[in-house]
C-alpha cells in the first residue's frame, strides 16, 4: 500500500497531483499502443492526444493528394471557398484544375469536380426524366419523362410515353385478337403459354 501524503518532487507531477510513488514509477517507459515509441508512463496520456493530433488534426501532418497521390502539407488551405468548404489542400486544388476524361461518358472534366461529374453523369444514364429512351412500343426516341400515371405500369418500369403508347391496341401475331400493347407479352404467355 502506498501512502498517499507525500507529495511528488517533481513541480508538474505535483500540478498533475501525482503523488512521489507514482512520479517515480511512471518515470518507466512503455510502448505507445498508438504508435510504439517508448514514451515515460505519467506522460502516455499527454502522449496519445498529442498522437490523435498529428494524425487528425495537425495542420502540419502530411496527407495523401487524392488526385496525385503524393504526400502534401494538409496546412494549406484552398484559395478557392468552395474547395475549402470540401476540405480540399491548396495543392489538390491546384493539381485537381488539371482536366481528365470522365470514366463514364469520356469528356474532360476538372479532377476536384470529377466526383460530382460523376453523379451528374449517373443522373443522365438512370433517373434524369429529361433523358431520352427508345420506346419499347413505337421505336421513336422520346423523353424519359416522369413515371407512368398507372401503378401497374410504373411496376413494369414503363415511362409515360411508355404508358399512353402502350395503351394503343394492335393485332396478336399467334391468334389476330386486338390486345392493348403493353399488354401484348402477358396475353402471349397466359393465352398461347409462349414467353417473350
Amino acid at each position: 500500500m502506498v501512502e498517499a501524503s507525500n507529495a511528488a518532487a517533481d513541480v508538474r507531477d505535483r500540478m498533475k497531483g501525482i503523488s512521489e510513488h507514482e512520479s517515480t514509477y511512471g518515470s518507466r517507459t512503455g510502448p505507445c499502443d498508438s504508435c510504439g515509441r517508448s514514451v515515460m508512463l505519467k506522460d502516455m496520456d499527454i502522449h496519445q492526444i498529442e498522437v490523435l493530433h498529428q494524425a487528425r488534426d495537425c495542420p502540419l501532418r502530411f496527407i495523401a493528394c487524392r488526385f496525385c497521390g503524393d504526400m502534401v502539407e494538409a496546412s494549406n488551405a484552398a484559395a478557392d471557398v468552395r474547395d475549402r468548404m470540401k476540405g480540399i489542400s491548396e495543392h489538390e486544388s491546384t493539381y485537381g484544375s488539371r482536366t481528365g476524361p470522365c470514366d463514364s461518358c469520356g469528356r474532360s472534366v476538372m479532377l476536384k469536380d470529377m466526383d460530382i461529374h460523376q453523379i451528374e453523369v449517373l443522373h443522365q444514364a438512370r433517373d434524369c426524366p429529361l433523358r431520352f429512351i427508345a420506346c419499347r412500343f413505337c421505336g421513336d426516341m422520346v423523353e424519359a419523362s416522369n413515371a407512368a400515371a398507372d401503378v401497374r405500369d410504373r411496376m413494369k418500369g414503363i415511362s409515360e410515353h411508355e404508358s399512353t403508347y402502350g395503351s394503343r391496341t394492335g393485332p396478336c401475331d399467334s391468334c389476330g385478337r386486338s390486345v392493348m400493347l403493353k399488354d401484348m407479352d402477358i396475353h402471349q404467355i397466359e393465352v398461347h403459354g409462349k414467353s417473350s
